[in-house]
């Protein structure tokens, strides 16, 4: 893969939603569609009574294609993170000790590993849904943040902003996106939706998912509900049919 193709693809596995909540919660369940509205895969997130966050990607077929677990043992949006990609044979780790997070990435047979000051103005991948969760009240449409992002298997913090921009319907949408502008040329910029509650209920932007090897990542619109459902007879489950024609 090239450089910089990688780098888009690592800065969306930081964004993509893990939707953080306590231990205990309903599972979550995300379709995410193409914008010809073809289901490209699955998300099942999980919350175990260890307090970890699991989220397992499916394609249509329900083939595992990635698994993530996210732990807390610090900062809300300084997570623990694990992620195997089973489809591309990639293993990450993000492990935060005292003021240094240590990122691994192994790929081939090939190992590489970085270590970065962990500081409150750094949030370590998919941690940023916890952060919009607790600066609720600070962000406002008059209000743009800049935070560094430690995004898996990168070499190095990237500078992303994040903009509320108000209400639409009875959701509060918020905008991030690289601060450089010629990055922001190529990647286009993260959309999301919560409720009232702060759940986030969609998504809209760059997949992190690859259902087959080699393809480019596109963009997704992704819908999450509340999923009391047993994701191991859905294959053939006409709820599951279901499920996916009201998201």
């Amino acid at each position: 893969m090239r450089p910089f193709h990688c780098f888009i693809l690592l800065v969306t596995l930081a964004l993509l939603p893990m939707l953080s909540v306590a231990s205990g919660q309903q599972d979550i369940i995300g379709v995410a569609r193409d914008i010809d509205a073809q289901v490209q895969y699955i998300e099942h997130h999980q919350y175990l009574e260890s307090g970890e966050h699991q989220i397992n990607y499916y394609s249509p077929e329900l083939t595992l294609l990635v698994q993530k677990k996210l732990s807390y043992p610090g900062l809300p949006h300084h997570p623990n993170i694990v992620q195997s990609d089973l489809l591309n044979e990639i293993e990450i780790t993000m492990q935060s000790q005292e003021n240094t997070l240590s990122v691994k990435r192994e790929e081939d047979q090939e190992t590489n590993s970085w270590n970065f000051d962990l500081t409150p103005n750094v949030i370590v991948d998919a941690g940023f849904d916890r952060y919009i969760q607790n600066a609720w009240t600070e962000l406002s449409p008059s209000v743009t943040q800049t935070m560094k992002f430690a995004v898996a298997g990168q070499s190095r913090l990237i500078e992303m902003k994040i903009s509320d921009i108000g209400y639409e319907r009875d959701y509060r949408v918020f905008v991030i996106e690289p601060k450089n502008w010629l990055v922001r040329l190529v990647v286009p910029q993260i959309r999301l939706e919560y409720s009232a509650q702060k759940q986030l209920v969609r998504y809209e932007g760059l997949s992190n998912i690859r259902t087959s090897k080699g393809e480019k990542n596109g963009v997704v619109d992704i819908r999450f509900k509340p999923w009391d459902g047993n994701l191991t007879q859905l294959a053939s489950d006409i709820t599951w049919e279901n499920l996916v024609t009201r998201l």
